[in-house]
């Protein structure tokens, strides 16, 4: 079975601290959030795509502990470890500071064959060294 997955990024301003509108989904789920670019880590995933080995997950902030989220807003992107072959790209999201006291929380993952994380990578590196377009990542 094939599902449709999708990764944009829309951007709001063009400044170099580019706030954008990041979407990601499939045919199961989608998740949105709006907020800061943060085009070096954005780069240091693009990196991983294309890393023949990954011993630990790439891109992952050191200050995060993913079991008390309660008060965080922020969206993460990694990629998971891997031996070669097929790569895993993790987007975290968290919306914890919600007016409706009902916090958000996805985790969505993108199993890549080495062609798809190529192409993704190549297309994210572009993005980031000219953040002033729309980012769309998409595969039917």
């Amino acid at each position: 079975m094939i599902t449709q997955r999708y990764f944009i990024i829309e951007p709001k301003y063009s400044d170099p601290d580019t706030f954008c509108h990041f979407i990601v989904g499939s045919d199961r789920v989608r998740a949105s959030i709006q907020i800061y670019a943060d085009r070096c880590i954005l780069d240091e995933v693009a990196t991983a795509l294309l890393a023949p080995s990954l011993k630990e997950e790439t891109a992952r902030p050191f200050f995060v502990d993913y079991k008390d989220d309660d008060d965080l807003f922020h969206f993460f992107l990694t990629v998971l470890p891997h031996e070669g072959k097929n790569r895993c790209l993790r987007f975290c999201i968290f919306q914890g500071f919600l007016d409706d006291s009902a916090p958000f929380r996805a985790d969505i993952r993108f199993n890549l064959t080495p062609e798809e994380a190529e192409e993704l990578a190549n297309d994210l590196k572009a993005w980031c060294a000219n953040p002033v377009y729309q980012f769309v990542w998409k595969e039917d």
